[in-house]
């Protein structure tokens, strides 16, 4: 089950419920709770833009600890294989 929030929807459903506060609460202090919300909602939504934004660095970084621990597996094969007998006979 895949879940997805929409960062928009949740600002706008945010000014909407501040406007309803304010047409019913106009001297109570919930306007303000409120807006303090709705800030929280926009920057949050600029967070998550952020964090969706692919990171080139940990991919390249990535890949680059893949490719020498395949050089490693690849040279220690070799070792085993053609050096390690080398080191075995008895002459």
């Amino acid at each position: 089950m895949h879940r997805n929030l929409d960062p928009e929807k949740i600002v706008e459903t945010v000014k909407r419920l501040c406007n309803r506060i304010e047409e019913r609460f106009p001297a109570s202090g919930l306007g303000r709770v409120c807006g303090d919300l709705l800030e929280i909602a926009n920057e949050n939504k600029s967070r998550a833009e952020w964090i969706a934004r692919p990171n080139i660095g940990l991919r390249v970084g990535t890949v680059l600890v893949i490719v020498l621990s395949l050089i490693g597996l690849f040279y220690s094969v070799i070792g085993v294989f053609f050096l390690l007998p080398d080191l075995t006979q008895v002459s």
